[in-house]
């Protein structure tokens, strides 16, 4: 390899530049677009199997691709935690909220104070004070 070359392609500039557009074209490990699928195969008493599993995660009603995958013993594994397997894809998704909580944080909505309304009607009608007497 050419040492200069390989100095002009990890300057800053340069190298910047390349890892920006990289990062615009991928959308890292928690995407708003795809299902997360795998596929297995197996032959049995001469029949080809192939099982797809397709994964639609929805968490706080946004859908994200969290690259779950399924291997033949049926464990759930994920590339965004590559030390974890689990047997319920349920547990993966719970595990992955509780390590990246940034990633799934609720937007609080912005509320305004005008007029309390009476949730029942308990209580909505207050009774006269009586003065004196």
């Amino acid at each position: 390899m050419d040492a200069k070359k390989l100095a002009r392609g990890a300057s800053p500039a340069n190298l910047g530049g390349y890892l920006k557009k990289r990062a615009a074209s991928s959308h890292g490990h928690l995407t708003h677009k795809q299902n997360s699928s795998s596929s297995r195969t197996t032959t049995h008493n001469g029949h080809k199997i192939v099982l797809e599993t397709i994964y639609r995660v929805t968490i706080d009603g946004k859908k994200y691709d969290l690259g779950l995958l399924a291997d033949d013993q049926g464990n759930v594994h994920c590339h965004s935690l590559p030390n974890y397997q689990l047997q319920s894809a349920l547990d993966m998704v719970r595990a992955i909220v509780e390590q990246f909580p940034d990633d799934f944080e609720k937007k609080q909505k912005k509320t305004t104070v005008a007029h309390k309304h009476a949730t029942s009607r308990k209580g909505a009608v207050k009774k006269p004070v009586s003065k004196g007497k």
